[in-house]
């Protein structure tokens, strides 16, 4: 999944919609594969025959991150995602 120009664009409206200084839009490359489309169709599965992927999915995130990112882009990152946690806390 690439983060192109629709991405950007969604993001920049949900922080406008939220009020919010920041936004990510991210895969958690953790979801439940038998739920998508391709995996439907060709095997017949659906939602309940793995219970255990789909309760790890929908708990999990991964974030982008990788050795190219500058030491802004990490700490940037890192504020997004403690700002997220904070304003989504129990």
């Amino acid at each position: 999944m690439s983060t192109g120009f629709k991405v950007q664009k969604f993001e920049q409206m949900f922080k406008e919609y939220k009020g919010s200084k920041f936004a990510m839009a991210l895969n958690s490359c953790t979801a439940a594969l038998h739920l998508q489309p391709y995996y439907q169709k060709a095997f017949g599965y659906k939602k309940g025959d793995f219970p255990n992927a789909e309760f790890i999915s929908k708990r999990t995130v991964s974030l982008s991150l990788s050795a190219k990112l500058s030491q802004q882009d990490a700490q940037d990152v890192a504020v997004a995602v403690r700002e997220i946690i904070n304003n989504h806390k129990r």
